[in-house]
């Protein structure tokens, strides 16, 4: 679970932005997207985060910047001496653009909490700091500060890091991350912390398909069965859904002329799985087939790549992160999904739901509370900033408070709670033939 998110200097967020997933003692409303107790940490915390925004305020870039800090720790000890890290600093600013990019986030992996924050450039970490809190005690477990003057790096282990540490340390190279390395060579104590963004912190956007996912759910026996339960509940129109598994032919091969005669000829024969949508023919108790991704709708195609991510973040408990939810699906199927996660008796291993949208209806009719709902709004120096509806009045004092009873959505449809939009009538005239 995330307790808390935060990120500066990365693209259009210049200064600190912080996504806080703890729950507001001060809002009683809907306590059912509230997890009371969450064992390791020490605030009740929100099943589910909105978060809206009008075109280019930011909303995506805090989604990529979650998904950037997975990356560089998941996948940032595949990096060699010299390699750039892929982060982008605001570039609206000649004096920042320089600085590192830095991340921190709040978490809970089996119990225990852990804050864990990482500062870097293109070519250097700059900082890095990993505190755990087993039994809530507070254990410092590793710092690792650039000092430029000497060029070279100031590292502090605590007492209660245990296991394999200077050799680690000797073989981290400055592109890359010590927790990273630690992963990569199975310590112990880091294995939990790498599990979690490895398998319990997905990100999706809306560009990604993420069908095969699904697909590959449903080809496991032991996995359909919960599956299609969720599919089945999203009364998409089919009865069933078949995988067949069928070799990338010679054809389509030729037709992807990018890719080496090398890994054609590995590819060639290889299996594939597809997706067969099972319709029952009104009137008859025949059934046919339909090629999923050619006869099934956009919106039933869209539900089916996220049932299989959904499924597994409920099942297994975690963290699904989407950008921009709401993409071709129906609002009753929207509300439908976003239940599951509030929803406690769906939601038992405490999973949460982080995701953009610009579908205002969704507010009233789930009725999310204040502190489940956030705003991105941007400064005059074209800078992103990032605030709760419950918090509204401590960022904005331009903007008026939630008055009790107020429609959330009429609110954000007339933007009462950012920055509206400069449209002017006379711009039109430029269409004037």
């Amino acid at each position: 679970m995330i307790i808390s998110f935060t990120v500066s200097n990365f693209r259009s967020i210049q200064n600190s932005a912080t996504l806080a997933m703890t729950q507001n003692r001060s809002i009683k409303d809907s306590e059912d997207a509230v997890i009371d107790q969450p064992i390791g940490s020490t605030h009740p915390l929100l099943r589910t985060a909105v978060i809206y925004g009008l075109n280019g305020t930011g909303k995506t870039n805090l989604l990529l910047a979650i998904n950037r800090m997975r990356e560089i720790i998941v996948y940032g000890h595949r990096s060699t001496d010299g390699d750039h890290i892929k982060v982008e600093p605001f570039l609206l600013s000649e004096e920042i653009n320089e600085k590192p990019t830095s991340f921190k986030i709040a978490f809970v992996v089996d119990g225990i909490k852990y804050d864990y924050e990482f500062s870097v450039t293109r070519t250097r970490v700059v900082h890095e700091n990993l505190i755990a809190f087993p039994n809530n005690v507070k254990q410092n477990w590793f710092i690792r500060n650039y000092n430029s003057k000497n060029d070279r790096y100031d590292w502090k282990f605590g007492t209660n890091f245990k296991g394999e540490r200077k050799s680690i340390k000797n073989r981290t190279l400055q592109n890359v991350l010590y927790l990273s390395k630690a992963a990569q060579d199975n310590h112990e104590l880091i294995k939990p912390i790498i599990k979690f963004f490895r398998q319990h912190l997905n990100v999706i956007f809306s560009e990604n398909n993420t069908s095969f996912y699904t697909t590959k759910m449903l080809a496991d026996p032991n996995r359909k069965g919960k599956l299609m339960h969720f599919l089945n509940d999203l009364d998409l129109g089919f009865e069933d859904i078949n995988i067949e598994s069928e070799a990338i032919s010679e054809d389509i091969l030729k037709l992807a002329e990018h890719i080496p005669e090398k890994t054609r000829e590995l590819l060639a024969g290889q299996q594939i799985l597809k997706a067969k949508s099972v319709h029952s023919i009104p009137g008859t108790e025949k059934t046919i087939e339909f090629d999923f991704s050619e006869h099934e709708s956009v919106g039933t195609q869209q539900a089916f790549s996220l049932a299989g991510p959904i499924v597994d973040i409920l099942q297994n408990g975690g963290v699904l992160v989407v950008d921009e939810l709401e993409t071709s699906l129906h609002i009753k199927l929207f509300q439908r999904i976003i239940k599951y996660f509030n929803d406690g008796n769906y939601n038992k291993r405490d999973a949460q739901l982080i995701f953009s949208t610009h579908t205002p209806a969704a507010v009233d009719a789930i009725d999310f509370r204040r502190d489940q709902i956030w705003f991105t709004d941007k400064t005059e120096s074209a800078r992103t900033i990032l605030y709760s509806l419950a918090d509204l009045k401590k960022v904005r004092k331009d903007l008026k408070s939630v008055r009790k009873g107020q429609k959330i959505s009429k609110g954000i449809l007339e933007g009462a709670f950012y920055t509206p939009p400069k449209y002017e009538e006379e711009q039109l005239t430029l269409f004037d033939l």
